[in-house]
């Protein structure tokens, strides 16, 4: 499919949008966010964009375009932006059309080229972030002219204020919301004619594609499982609140928990950890 050309004239309405400060992300706690159907693009006849996660149902693709995306507390998330014309069903390439795109992770700002097949793409890790918050995320793709409007120095981006610097000119946009959560590992071990011995205990979690790395008993400095007694003699409870990159995106995540007794004996239990 063919790119329109587009000057600025006909994308002013878009770029007042953009400088509209009531459409800027806060910070990551900011509870008033933007919806994520917006499409900053779409009122004035230019591209638009779609933006889509690697969290989340897929639906056999590799990418998800969800109305809602599931993130992790300390999920590594990555980010698809896609340019497209409006009611396409294709995705156009971003060569020619624009020269790079800024996502928008609640104020911290990710700058990405043009990627061989036409798209952009960022990747960012929800740490600073609390089960039941949302978040929205925004990437927009931009036509440069000259140098570009900002550039990181040092881990600091600095404006161009020079007044011959020719603004660079929004070409599409697109947001993604995304909602936090945090699984839990539960498990339920029986009582034992010999004591467990737990400083003894792992706790491995086989995120697929990584081989995962055992988890041992809590301690100062080191965060790991806890074990707490059931009630009237019934077993102990094994718990554990996992990282978003020690569980699958989507689907379940297999556990194992190995132990031995007072007498030696090596004992296995397993179970399953739902991801949204």
């Amino acid at each position: 499919m063919a790119a329109k050309a587009y000057s600025g004239s006909d994308c002013q309405p878009m770029a007042a949008a953009i400088r509209d400060p009531r459409l800027r992300l806060g910070p990551m706690r900011l509870t008033k966010l933007i919806p994520p159907s917006l499409v900053l693009v779409g009122v004035c006849g230019c591209l638009s964009g779609s933006l889509a996660t690697s969290t989340g149902p897929r639906y056999g693709g590799q990418w998800s375009v969800a109305r809602l995306h599931p993130v992790h507390v300390g999920e590594t998330v990555r980010f698809s932006f896609l340019l497209k014309e409006p009611l396409a069903r294709e995705a156009l390439s971003a060569k020619g059309v624009a020269d790079y795109s800024v996502f928008d992770f609640g104020g911290e700002r990710v700058q990405a080229d043009i990627e061989k097949d036409g798209r952009f793409l960022a990747q960012y890790t929800f740490d600073d972030v609390v089960p039941g918050q949302t978040i929205v995320v925004e990437a927009i793709a931009f036509r440069q002219h000259g140098p570009r409007d900002q550039v990181k120095i040092n881990d600091t981006w600095v404006q161009n204020l020079s007044p011959n610097n020719e603004k660079d000119e929004p070409v599409a946009g697109a947001s993604a919301k995304l909602v936090v959560y945090q699984a839990q590992v539960r498990m339920a071990l029986p009582p034992s004619a010999n004591d467990f011995d737990f400083s003894t205990g792992q706790l491995l979690l086989r995120r697929e594609g990584a081989a995962g790395r055992p988890v041992f008993e809590d301690r100062p400095h080191r965060r790991g499982f806890l074990v707490t007694d059931r009630n009237d003699g019934a077993g102990w409870w094994v718990t554990y609140s996992p990282s978003g990159n020690e569980i699958n995106p989507v689907g379940v995540t297999e556990v194992e928990f190995s132990v031995y007794d007072q007498a030696g004996n090596r004992r296995v239990f397993r179970d399953l950890v739902d991801t949204p």
